[in-house]
């Protein structure tokens, strides 16, 4: 029988000396198709740089709203040091939109409903911004954790430890939001539109 959540269980599709999962295949193939996407996204904007004018279609239109997105969120933080890292968030961006529209599909699975995903992807790049906030700040990056305006010496160091703490769990918070919110999004979707293709069929006598 159907499981609403079967499209989010691992399962073997080939038992031998190395066990292939339908999570390792489907992610497998949503790498291979993120690298064509950002491959043709960049040979697109380079092509059109040897251009005096750059023609103007849906393809360039669906590419430039996903650059002015990525990039109004860049701008949106005080610092402008962001904009400089503005290729790195583009292309988690643009895979983790690809991971997301792929579940949606027929017979696909949902990679991005997996914690150990999402997981991943907030723990590299938190510990890439902390590298990146040590380089640059040096011995200053720790004033992030240190609440100046707390006159109580006593209630600093107490400050200081939930920061740190709040911190450090920052990462598992984030994959733990993007993990719930496909899982919930994909069950809602599979509820309703289980109960309008059952309503439509079912003859309801008045």
């Amino acid at each position: 029988m159907f499981s609403p959540l079967e499209q989010f269980i691992i399962h073997p599709l080939l038992i031998s000396m190395f066990s292939v999962f339908n999570v390792g295949t489907f992610l497998l193939i949503h790498i291979v198709l993120y690298v064509l996407i950002i491959l043709s996204i960049f040979a697109f904007f380079i092509q059109g740089l040897n251009v005096s004018l750059i023609k103007t279609t849906v393809v360039s239109k669906i590419f430039e709203q996903l650059f002015l997105f990525v990039l109004v969120l860049l701008k949106q933080v005080k610092n402008s040091t962001g904009i400089k890292f503005f290729p790195y968030f583009f292309s988690l961006f643009v895979f983790i939109l690809l991971c997301n529209v792929a579940g949606l599909l027929p017979y696909s699975f949902t990679i991005t409903s997996q914690i150990l995903v999402t997981f991943s992807l907030s723990l590299s790049t938190f510990i890439g911004i902390n590298l990146i906030g040590v380089l640059i700040y040096k011995f200053t990056f720790v004033n992030l954790f240190i609440p100046f305006s707390v006159p109580n010496l006593y209630l600093r160091t107490f400050l200081v430890f939930i920061e740190v703490l709040s911190y450090l769990i920052r990462p598992l918070s984030l994959g733990i939001r993007l993990f719930a919110n496909m899982l919930a999004g994909h069950i809602l979707l599979n509820i309703l539109s289980t109960f309008s293709h059952s309503f439509l069929l079912k003859d309801y006598v008045v």
